[in-house]
């Protein structure tokens, strides 16, 4: 697993991000592939108690993550610069389908979508994560489940009903430790 994406102050949970300006950390690779860097998350900002998380994302040119989707949040990912292609497929698309979005674009993932982000540029690509309910990852819990590394090598699309339980479950308490921390 990757290393878990922490804001840049580590006693940020008793400081106010109120008439502040938020700078992310260093850019660090995640378990999807691809590089992010917190501006925002539930060890940043207690006024939002986790209900919002923001992050800057990288994509080298020929990058491809790998194929994952987020069983509860819902994304928003706005271009900065270059070119990001996304490749979803939802429950009402059997195959799955290809977005391109240049600078200014926004893609939107809703829980549950099976999801692939890439760069097929020679430059690179920088993206606005938005996340709803705040992203939440730490050592033993990862809002994101990697599907497969490629579309013709999934090991899974969706989680079972018993399962979805227990990830919300696991999702909760590692909410619990990251709001606890400070």
């Amino acid at each position: 697993m990757a290393s878990p994406i922490r804001c840049a102050k580590p006693n940020a949970r008793t400081e106010s991000i109120v008439n502040e300006v938020l700078h992310a950390d260093a850019y660090a690779a995640v378990a999807d592939g691809t590089e992010v860097a917190a501006l925002l998350n539930a060890t940043r900002g207690p006024a939002i108690n986790g209900d919002l998380s923001l992050a800057n994302g990288r994509l080298a040119p020929g990058t491809r993550s790998a194929v994952h989707f987020h069983p509860v949040v819902t994304q928003l990912t706005y271009v900065l610069t270059g070119t990001l292609t996304v490749w979803m497929q939802g429950k009402d698309n059997p195959e799955p389908y290809r977005l391109a979005a240049d600078r200014g674009g926004t893609i939107v993932t809703q829980p549950g979508t099976l999801l692939q982000l890439g760069n097929e540029t020679e430059a690179i690509a920088t993206v606005l994560y938005v996340v709803t309910p705040g992203y939440l990852q730490d050592l033993d819990f990862d809002d994101a489940v990697i599907a497969g590394p490629s579309w013709d090598k999934l090991h899974t699309t969706q989680l079972d009903r018993e399962t979805l339980r227990a990830f919300t479950r696991r999702r909760a308490a590692a909410k619990a430790r990251l709001l606890d921390v400070g």
